[in-house]
């Protein structure tokens, strides 16, 4: 490889680097949606109804 290859790969992911941490600088979240955990709370109201749910 030649140092100008080697130099123009180097500018490319360069490039393309800042532009994907300017797409989260402006968006300001990730482009893939969040995950939020949905937890659900089971009172202990009954013992025999709460064991058969």
């Amino acid at each position: 490889m030649r140092y100008g290859e080697i130099f123009a790969n180097a500018t490319a992911l360069l490039l393309v680097a800042l532009m994907v941490g300017g797409i989260f600088i402006l968006f300001g979240e990730p482009l893939w949606p969040r995950h939020y955990a949905r937890r659900v709370l089971v009172t202990n109201i009954d013992a025999m109804a709460t064991a058969s749910v």
